[in-house]
């Protein structure tokens, strides 16, 4: 299928506020490790140490604009989209990711939230195949402990996970047919070559 022809999906728009949530606390956890004289300044009222925090704050200002910036770019283009072949997911800003996760593959799918999630009412959905573990998400993790589908920001995620199980059953009972009719075939063949072998000997007599 060609990608034009797919329905893509975006997320929902609370992800991007979530994601700037997770951002701020972040460097307001930061500012606190690194800016010690400005807490003390503004407990004992120094404009001194207040003054000599300044040129932190702003770096750290900057930082937080910048990252805004990237939550908007990032969510523009992330997206997904249940297709007849698979489920596709591209993301990415700099470095560009486009996965497409075949039905056969997919072993299940897990829903996550963290606590800004459940503020905010969203769900992530993990998708995890063969080659993959599970334990955690994508989100927190790679390799063969993380999912290799996740698409995070569902105010439904039941739904969704119900929409990608209809096709994934179909598809495996196909190739466990599929299976099965090969090995028949094979055991026939063997079978075959058998008789062969046993009406040469009684030839041969």
């Amino acid at each position: 299928m060609e990608e034009s022809k797919n329905v893509w999906r975006n997320l929902n728009l609370k992800m991007k506020k979530c994601w700037l949530i997770k951002g701020a606390i972040g460097l307001i956890i930061l500012l606190c490790f690194f800016t010690p004289p400005l807490i003390y300044g503004l407990i004992v009222k120094s404009k001194e140490m207040i003054m000599g925090s300044t040129p932190v704050i702003i770096i750290f200002i900057g930082i937080f604009g910048a990252y805004v910036m990237w939550v908007k770019l990032f969510y523009r283009r992330y997206s997904y989209a249940v297709t007849d072949e698979g489920v596709l997911i591209k993301r990415g800003i700099l470095w560009k990711s486009f996965r497409t996760i075949p039905y056969g593959r997919i072993q299940h799918l897990s829903i996550d939230r963290g606590p800004i999630e459940q503020l905010l009412g969203l769900h992530n959905l993990n998708i995890f195949t063969a080659g993959t573990g599970s334990l955690g998400s994508s989100g927190m993790s790679k390799g063969m402990w993380g999912a290799e589908g996740y698409i995070p920001g569902l105010i439904e995620p039941e739904k969704l996970k119900a929409e990608i199980m209809k096709r994934v059953k179909p598809t495996a009972l196909t190739s466990g047919l599929d299976e099965e009719k090969l090995s028949f075939e094979s055991s026939i063949g063997i079978l075959i070559e058998e008789a062969k072998k046993i009406r040469e000997l009684l030839e041969k007599k």
